[in-house]
């Protein structure tokens, strides 16, 4: 801040000298000017970016955009009428102009030197990429690849930077246009035409923030493990408490004629020791409560009589719904399984509705 202005402010507008040297004034006020005079200087170097990139958030958008514009200055300086419509290459010289101005905002100092054919500056973070410009004024990369029979943007990637808006708008057309990618392959596509440094943390901040990533790659909620049944941790002989349910229906081939064989339903009933989780499988020829009396019956001439038996209320597979489901009504309601339990000194436990985890297997 200045308390007083320099000596000829008091005099008339007539006697004010017509060239101010900073060199007449305060040290102070010298070292003010200079700062000022700077930040002028650098201000008026450094090009702004693209307005257009911030319009849309689609880069195909606005190089349809700029193709258009420039059909409309063409039809205007022409007096034919043309189509207004871009082609291809039209898009492609839209996308070439928001390149040259991205570049020109980021790079400023290594452009001018590379118009004037001058060495780059000593602290410029591409001085070892040996960059070039191209007969359309963007920036290139040469590597070691200038012999090889590959297209030009595969030998000479173009220069970006994750900090531009055209970059952040080429991932997000890129992560759409191919399904979603993860960032190595968004990394393996770009690297046939572009050079961005510092891709990795920007390609996976794209798919962070895509919705439909999130959607598909969210992690399940964990669900909170119960504590086990006494039946399932203390030591017991092996099917002296086992849990019962029914696999299936199974279609089998039935019937003397080879040729025309007759399809009938099956079933498995599956025995599961509660402490030692071995299995015992016994096939069931119906869905009647006597199919399942022989298959229990089988199943205690062959591993000795459980004292408990716990099986399961509700659906446990979509294909045969019904099918299991009468199962268990046949078991809650036959007089005939209940007095074969009894006699043998059974205790049958059945889980709740929709409780399939009950059991502790």
């Amino acid at each position: 801040m200045w308390w007083d202005g320099p000596y000829w402010l008091k005099s008339t507008q007539s006697e004010w000298p017509l060239k101010i040297e900073i060199g007449d004034l305060p040290i102070e006020q010298q070292q003010e000017e200079n700062q000022i005079q700077a930040a002028v200087r650098a201000i008026a170097i450094q090009k702004p970016e693209p307005e257009e990139l911030f319009h849309y958030n689609s880069l195909f958008k606005i190089e349809r955009v700029l193709a258009i514009g420039q059909k409309w200055k063409q039809r205007a300086n022409s007096t034919t009428k043309t189509s207004i419509r871009p082609d291809c290459q039209d898009l492609k010289s839209a996308r070439c102009q928001l390149i040259r101005l991205t570049q020109e905002y980021y790079f400023p100092a290594e452009r001018e030197a590379l118009q004037k054919n001058k060495s780059l500056p000593a602290k410029s973070p591409i001085i070892h990429l040996n960059p070039f410009l191209d007969e359309h004024g963007l920036i290139r990369l040469q590597g070691r690849l200038h012999n090889a029979n590959m297209p030009i943007n595969a030998k000479q990637p173009i220069l970006l930077t994750k900090k531009a808006r055209i970059t952040h708008l080429l991932l997000m057309d890129l992560h759409r246009i191919y399904k979603h990618p993860t960032a190595r392959t968004m990394m393996a596509i770009l690297s046939n035409g572009y050079f961005i440094s510092g891709f990795r943390s920007l390609a996976r901040m794209i798919a962070r923030n895509c919705v439909l990533c999130r959607q598909v790659n969210a992690i399940p909620c964990a669900q909170k493990m119960g504590q086990l049944p006494s039946q399932r941790v203390n030591f017991k002989p092996a099917f002296q408490e086992v849990g019962v349910d029914y696999a299936g229906p199974i279609i089998v081939k039935s019937g003397s004629n080879k040729r025309k064989p007759t399809l009938e339903k099956r079933y498995v009933a599956v025995f599961t020791c509660m402490v030692t989780r071995a299995i015992h499988l016994e096939p069931v020829t119906s869905l009647h409560a006597d199919s399942f009396i022989a298959a229990l019956e089988r199943f205690v001439n062959r591993r000795g009589c459980p004292t408990t038996i716990y099986s399961n209320n509700g659906t446990n597979f979509v294909a045969a719904e019904k099918e299991i489901r009468l199962i268990f009504n046949f078991i809650v309601k036959q007089d005939v399984i209940r007095t074969f339990t009894e006699t043998r000194h059974i205790s049958w436990k059945f889980s709740p509705l929709q409780s399939p985890h009950h059991g502790g297997l």
